[in-house]
């Protein structure tokens, strides 16, 4: 093997590794791959999945983002916007209006919750007197566990 050649395969991670720098599961990582947010692993012909060590950067941004409930539609368009993008100052510029379009809908669910808080502390809202009341040990549990919708 050609020294530029065994240089380049040092710098591949398997998916496994990709999954546990990233902390994202093998499952999720091969369903970023299906949905081509990733770019064609290395040896795709070959059973072992090889990746650039810098996929972990986009794997990661693709996990911070879904956190914060962006769809995979629009993680996909701004993905895109960052590879066609001349410097990377233009290609985070999409990627910033989107994290302030999110940051605006947060502080307006927390600004939600901050009143619905207060109006617990006084009493109110009332429930509705035909709720049916929860099973026993309903929320021993809190709110682990509970989604929206599923992450991916």
């Amino acid at each position: 093997m050609p020294a530029g050649e065994a240089a380049a395969r040092s710098n591949l991670l398997k998916i496994g590794e990709a999954s546990r720098r990233t902390g994202v599961t093998l499952r999720t990582v091969r369903y970023y791959q299906s949905l081509g947010l990733l770019g064609e692993p290395v040896g795709a012909q070959s059973r072992v999945r090889m990746y650039p060590e810098r996929v972990c950067h986009r794997i990661a941004l693709i996990r911070d983002l879904r956190r914060l409930d962006v769809p995979l539609g629009r993680i996909r368009t701004l993905l895109a916007a960052r590879h066609r993008a001349p410097s990377g100052a233009e290609g985070s510029a999409e990627l910033a209006r989107t994290l302030t379009e999110k940051l605006a809908e947060i502080e307006e669910r927390l600004a939600d919750y901050r009143a619905m808080h207060e109006g617990a502390h006084r009493g109110g809202p009332r429930l509705p007197p035909d709720l049916p009341p929860l099973p026993p040990g309903a929320l021993d549990g809190g709110l682990r566990g509970v989604r929206s919708r599923p992450l991916r």
